[in-house]
């Protein structure tokens, strides 16, 4: 380097960005450079030799959090909020460790300090790794050098904020500068050039004196109900001029804000909020919540469910299946897919012509690695998982990132690694032999962060001016436009007393106040709002993110300012009303709007049009995809030869579905064991049975706040076996087959119709008895199906069951959560007849009305039976007319149905 003067312009906000900047060609030059403290720090350590390596805060926590084990006693101030979570601790403290050095502590405190400053002394003084310095140990090595050294070049600072207004330890550096000959000034603050409400606006900030209202469009408030208003007047008022004279505040940017002005062919402004839900920095959180006891079957789902998953797809795919039947681990449900996934390997990898040998080593490590990323053996979270373990988990997460970014080349890959790595360093530095769950969801929050920027959400090039803060804006501009002016968050409240404060200023400490924070804060916009010429807009959604959001302070000075009057229209614009106008005037330039031609929604459509060919008579059917069938062709066809299905990662089955699955999984066990069980022994072995089964089949009710939802779905599943057992003991029955599994064919061209029956009941007179069993919310439907003669289920078991039985035996419902016996005949049971069924007519008219769909299917047309008929169509005349399934079928945004509406 020459020895040309360096110019810096420092501003405390312009280490993100700052207008102007090198890039502008209006101020381009060689030697200027704007920085912000973390810059300049950098600057002054890379030519004063005092360069470390950087160290990231989480480690930097997880260090301190060993310091504070080491340091902490029964009688320090911390002490009982680092055993309940020490991490938080630990970060908070650092934070209130870093605030003093901030403000001149060298991290030592003599006997007359009191007690809590002494103990946090007592936690520097630990014999442990160095912590890596804070920014105002950085600072006070700077003021160490400074006294030996100075800057090697000739360095010219000019301060965008007043030096009064920088923390102590910097005004410190400031003066050490000054002394080895830097030159130092501060930037000169505009003087408010703009005239009418402008000038009057620019005039109060800096002189408190309020002006007349002066309507002439120089100072606009666009108060908008949400960012996508905002957006399209914004958009609009910029693609009516070239801007090149504006400066665009874009606070954390907007995707409706890049959206309307990529609609009108204008650059981006650029996004700046990041995510943590990007697909690859979810895969490190999803890992260790499968580590967990008990199992949590929704974020397993998930982590089968990334596109980009370590489990292999198919696998996957087939595991979250297992899920979505019996959300738990272990099942039988889970072992099937499990065993599934290996069979299917083997297949692939057999096809592949590999040696038997190869194929046995790829397998083994196949299942080794299912088993790695869902684990048999998981840790209870209160205790915790061995830090050794979980350091081996950072390291595997680690190496699949790597290999999925070289393979797949996106640098997102990267980042997910290099997450993975820095939980590693953070977990070795913690020295913690057991990682409880609440510090390890708290060091992955601070790893992880607030995640990365999305693809695309950079800005580009335009004729505008973009900064991110009004602090960055250290020169004037025609048009300051301000986007998402809104209130952020306070300065957090000085932790010292007024006795710790004094003790701290005599011994030389400054902390900064959260007074001091706020008045830079104002310097900032004030210098915003002075540094325009002739317009000012401040963008005001109130609702940004989905979130509430209140209006910035300036918004009251400039109402202060002009004498307004609540919801002046001069001033302050309401959004909507500039939205329901055909031309309407913003800050001098004219937003021409036209009417949208309104287009209806597709109309329901109760006929659908289907190839002949592709609807096959089906070789097997079961009794519930004959009751579709029948309740409605379309929902059938879609399902059955569409395959158009949910996806098995959409989430898991409802709280009865789950249920029922549960209670028929205890009752197949309960009867499998024996049959003749006492009353309330099978109720005892019921709740001993749900206890034992609930991880496999019902894991969501073992997860934290499921407690009373247990506890009550095992009382109710333990009355329900109980009540069952007294109607099968009055009757004098015995339980014969569970679970049967029983197939028949419906004629030589028909299909073979399967189902499984819940229970077949023998009386000692040889009769025989069906119970299908149900969990359902209340039993009015399943009455009612019985009251109407339309129970086709239990019309097809008993058909099935007459060929094994030597009989037709009559059938009907348990109702396992109200305890109750729904049944079509007056036997065996004493009150659980129900008139209004005969399970032979029922059966002959659902065969009828099955044929009848299936002919109408093989001429090429498919009811959508939701959908009211039309005169021109006529109606159905069937002999089984069921209801249409709309309340459980998914296909409803296709034919739009409307159910309960015809």
């Amino acid at each position: 380097m020459t020895s040309t003067n360096l110019h810096v312009t420092l501003g405390w906000y312009l280490d993100s960005g700052a207008y102007p900047n090198g890039s502008d060609p209006d101020h381009a030059s060689i030697g200027r450079a704007s920085l912000g403290p973390l810059g300049f720090l950098d600057l002054l350590e890379r030519h004063l030799g005092l360069i470390g390596r950087p160290i990231a805060e989480p480690v930097r926590v997880a260090m301190y959090l060993r310091r504070l084990r080491h340091a902490v006693t029964d009688d320090c101030f911390y002490s009982a909020s680092f055993t309940v979570d020490p991490w938080a601790t630990a970060k908070a403290l650092l934070q209130w460790r870093d605030d003093l050095f901030c403000g001149g502590w060298t991290g030592t405190a003599d006997a007359s300090a009191p007690r809590r400053l002494q103990q946090l002394a007592a936690v520097e003084a630990v014999p442990a790794d160095q912590l890596p310095p804070c920014i105002g140990e950085r600072l006070s090595a700077l003021l160490d050098r400074l006294t030996t050294s100075s800057f090697p070049y000739p360095l010219d600072i000019r301060l965008v904020e007043a030096r009064a207004l920088w923390p102590h330890q910097w005004q410190r550096l400031f003066d050490a500068l000054a002394r080895t000959g830097v030159s130092l000034h501060e930037y000169e603050q505009p003087h408010g050039v703009g005239g009418g409400n402008l000038g009057a606006v620019q005039r109060f900030l800096t002189t408190g004196v309020r002006a007349a209202e002066d309507t002439d469009g120089s100072v606009v408030v666009l108060d908008a109900d949400s960012e996508i208003d905002a957006a399209e007047i914004v958009a609009d008022w910029l693609a009516a001029d070239s801007n090149r004279d504006t400066v665009l505040i874009r606070s954390q940017g907007s995707p409706l804000l890049d959206g309307a002005l990529s609609k009108r062919h204008l650059p981006r402004a650029g996004v700046v909020a990041r995510s943590p839900w990007r697909t690859a920095l979810r895969v490190l959180p999803l890992v260790f919540a499968a580590q967990w006891d008990p199992f949590d079957p929704a974020r397993v789902l998930e982590l089968l469910g990334l596109p980009q998953s370590p489990i292999p797809r198919g696998a996957a795919t087939g595991l979250a299946r297992a899920i979505q039947e019996a959300p738990g681990r272990d099942g039988t449900a889970w072992r099937n897919a499990r065993a599934r996934a290996v069979t299917r390997r083997e297949e692939l990898l057999a096809g592949e012509g590999m040696a038997a040998r190869v194929i046995k080593r790829k397998l083994q490590k196949f299942e080794r690695d299912i088993d790695f990323w869902l684990p048999v053996e998981r840790h209870d979270p209160h205790t915790g998982l061995p830090v050794a373990h979980a350091i081996k988990i950072c390291r595997r997460v680690v190496r699949w990132a790597v290999e999925r970014q070289l393979t797949a080349g996106d640098g997102l890959w990267a980042v997910a690694a290099q997450h993975a790595a820095a939980l590693a360093d953070v977990l070795v530095s913690s020295d913690l032999p057991l990682i409880p769950q609440t510090t390890l969801a708290r060091m992955l929050d601070e790893v992880i962060g607030e995640g990365v920027r999305a693809e695309g959400s950079q800005g580009q090039a335009a004729a505008w001016r973009i900064v991110d803060s009004p602090g960055q804006i250290a020169d004037t501009a025609g048009t300051i436009l301000w986007w998402g002016a809104v209130r952020s968050d306070s300065p957090a409240a000085m932790p010292w007393t007024a006795k710790e404060l004094a003790w701290l200023e005599q011994a030389g400490v400054v902390p900064e106040s959260p007074r001091h924070r706020r008045l830079r804060e104002r310097a900032a916009y004030v210098r915003a709002v002075l540094s325009a010429r002739s317009k000012l807009i401040l963008v005001v959604p109130r609702c940004v993110a989905g979130s509430p959001a209140s209006a910035h302070p300036l918004l009251g000075e400039i109402e202060t300012a002009l004498n307004l009057k609540d919801g002046s229209v001069a001033v302050i614009r309401r959004v909507i009303t500039m939205d329901m106008s055909p031309s309407s005037v913003l800050a001098d330039r004219t937003i021409v709007r036209s009417p949208l031609r309104g287009q209806l929604l597709p109309k329901p459509r109760r006929l659908w049009p289907i190839p002949s060919d592709i609807v096959v008579p089906p070789q097997k059917i079961s009794p519930t995809g004959m009751e579709r069938l029948i309740g409605c062709p379309l929902s059938w066809v879609l399902e059955n030869k569409a395959e158009i299905a949910p996806s098995p990662f959409v989430g898991l089955p409802d709280a009865s579905q789950m249920i029922g699955t549960l209670c028929h999984a205890v009752l197949e066990l309960l009867f499998t064991e024996r049959r003749d069980w006492t009353i309330e022994a099978a109720g005892q072995r019921a709740e001993e049975l749900f206890d034992q089964l609930v991880p496999q089949a019902a894991a969501t009710l073992q997860q934290p706040g499921a407690e009373l939802e247990l506890r009550r779905t095992r009382q109710a599943i333990a009355k329900a076996v109980t009540v069952l057992m007294t109607y099968i003991r009055r009757a004098g029955l015995q339980v014969e087959h569970v679970e049967q599994k029983i197939e028949r064919g419906l004629g030589p061209d028909a299909p073979l119709v399967s189902g499984k029956v819940d229970l077949i009941l023998r009386h000692s007179n040889g009769q025989h008895y069906i119970v299908d069993l149900k969990w359902t919310k209340t039993a009015k439907y399943h009455e009612e199906r019985l009251t109407e003669g339309k129970p086709l289920q239990l019309a097809a078991y008993s058909w099935l069951a007459e060929r094994m039985l030597g009989q037709r035996p009559e059938a009907g419902y348990f109702m396992l959560k109200q305890a109750r016996m729904l049944f079509s005949a007056s036997a065996p049971f004493d009150n659980g007849y129900v008139a209004g069924t005969d399970l032979s007519s029922t059966w002959h008219q659902a065969t009828r009305t099955y044929e009848t769909r299936i002919k109408a299917l093989a001429d090429g047309q498919a009811v959508a039976t939701g959908v009211p008929h039309t005169a021109d169509e006529g109606d159905d005349t069937l002999p089984l007319a069921l209801d249409p399934p709309c309340r459980i079928c998914s296909y409803q945004p296709l034919c739009r149905a409307t159910p309960g509406k015809h």
